[in-house]
């Protein structure tokens, strides 16, 4: 079975999400958004080339009723790996979410 690898960069961009939109919208939508991501996320377990092709070999995933991205690659038949979550106007392979 396949399963997700999370990065360090994915995982800091999941929790900076939380935090803004706790901040600055709702923390009822927070918890709402996250869950959404993780949960679509989890759908490239079964279907690893859902995403379309952005760049080379990372692929891109939108996370349905929500403006974020799911940037991924997979490098083997055991594994996904979740690069960063982006929102559609942030610049994708920046190293330092702003």
């Amino acid at each position: 079975m396949r399963r997700l690898n999370w990065t360090a960069l994915s995982r800091r961009d999941l929790h900076g999400i939380n935090g803004w939109l706790t901040d600055n919208a709702d923390p009822e939508i927070a918890v709402d958004i996250v869950i959404r991501i993780r949960d679509r996320a989890t759908l490239l377990i079964d279907h690893p080339f859902a995403g379309a092709v952005e760049h080379d070999v990372i692929r891109r995933l939108r996370v349905p009723r929500t403006s974020y991205l799911i940037l991924y690659r997979v490098p083997d038949d055991r594994q996904v790996e979740i690069l960063r979550i982006r929102h559609v106007r942030e610049d994708r392979f920046t190293s330092d979410p702003s």
